[in-house]
């Protein structure tokens, strides 16, 4: 009985001794795959920053692309002048692109690199009737009106009796008349060049294309009128 206890003591002692380091091997192992990881990471960061600093060229040309009106490209280009400081790599193109954003009519940007140390800066200009939230009527050879939501009405009519002094302040007050009695913007706009359209055409009938002066076109608004309702003036 005793020797068999002695035995148990000892095959228990040295269980316990193989157990220790079986465990403690499996920490190792879990303790050198969670250093692998970040230095692995650090190994391809440090490959990263090596490269770009090495491809990180001072900024020496900056193109400026977009239909222009309002904004000129020399805006654009004192707009990002002081944020070219850093290098082709590491230069913030989002400020970048908010240093644009902040210039009157200018809609949106969009800002990108061109290897190996140019800036292309692409420019979208704010529509007026937009940008206002009115309708904006463009006096032309074709007159046109805007609605803010972007919908677009173009006259037909296109004459040079119309390409007279004064003529614009005409087609003012015709648009003003009708606001004043009750008409919306868009349809004061777009019945006040109707009008103006109609009398210039009545103008050029009578008068010829040259020679049409502003007043011309003021007294003949009542005949336009009721050519547009289909009566004859009385």
């Amino acid at each position: 009985m005793f020797g068999r206890r002695a035995n148990r003591r000892r095959v228990e002692s040295r269980l316990a001794r193989l157990k220790l380091p079986t465990l403690g091997a499996v920490w190792m192992r879990r303790m050198r795959a969670a250093l692998v990881l970040p230095l692995v990471a650090l190994t391809f960061y440090g490959a990263f920053k090596g490269v770009q600093l090495a491809l990180d060229q001072p900024v020496r040309y900056v193109e400026v692309e977009g239909t222009f009106q309002r904004v000129t490209p020399i805006q654009v280009e004192a707009a990002v002048a002081e944020g070219l400081n850093a290098g082709f790599m590491t230069v913030s193109l989002s400020a970048l692109r908010e240093r644009v954003e902040q210039l009157d009519w200018v809609d949106r940007a969009n800002v990108g690199r061109r290897w190996p140390d140019t800036v292309i800066v692409r420019v979208t200009e704010h529509k007026a009737a937009a940008r206002w939230g009115q309708v904006v009527v463009l006096k032309g050879a074709r007159t046109v009106v805007a609605e803010p939501e972007g919908e677009l009405y173009r006259a037909e009519v296109a004459t040079p009796a119309l390409a007279t002094a004064g003529s614009g302040d005409v087609l003012s007050g015709v648009i003003g008349a009708f606001l004043a009695g009750g008409a919306s913007p868009l349809a004061a706009a777009t019945c006040g060049v109707a009008v103006h359209g109609a009398a210039g055409l009545i103008a050029a009938d009578r008068i010829g294309s040259a020679g049409v002066m502003a007043r011309d076109l003021a007294n003949l608004l009542p005949e336009a009128i009721a050519e547009l309702r289909g009566e004859r003036a009385g």
